[in-house]
């Protein structure tokens, strides 16, 4: 029973921040490379149908309905794709807003928790050629990469 709710809520939030990852794709191609503007990056998304963005898209489980579970990386405002390095987060999982950007002050620690104790949250990195998506401790937060 713990194992289905810890992979519900996983694959959940697996596919939620993945979709928002890969609409900021699809933004940048259709804007010149550009990343939506930081400060209003859940308008941007869910203004163009084409990027297949819903509001409930940007709700984890445990999000009012009207907030954004996830916060976008400050630090790609005025950036392009080519110009950022692959392993720089994009989007992570954040204390609760709409529009949220900023950095690891953001980050919602103990979002998830896995088997045998562990807490962990998830992030979605620009990786190569698509966002990549990756599950991250607490311990390993200084590791992340927030600068283009």
């Amino acid at each position: 029973m713990i194992w289905d709710m810890f992979i519900i809520d996983s694959s959940y939030c697996k596919n939620r921040i993945t979709n928002l990852g890969n609409g900021i794709k699809l933004y940048c191609d259709e804007h010149n490379g550009k990343f939506p503007q930081a400060t209003k990056w859940c308008d941007t998304l869910l203004s163009d149908p084409n990027f297949y963005i819903t509001k409930e898209t940007f709700h984890c489980l445990d999000v009012e309905d009207d907030l954004s579970g996830y916060a976008m990386n400050k630090n790609l405002n005025g950036k392009t794709w080519n110009e950022v390095d692959p392993n720089t987060i994009i989007l992570f999982e954040s204390i609760p807003g709409w529009n949220q950007n900023g950095g690891p002050n953001l980050i919602r620690f103990n979002k998830h928790s896995f088997p045998f104790g562990a807490k962990k949250f998830n992030v979605l990195c620009k990786g190569s050629d698509a966002p990549k998506f990756m599950t991250i401790s607490r311990s390993k937060v200084s590791n992340l990469r927030w600068e283009p």
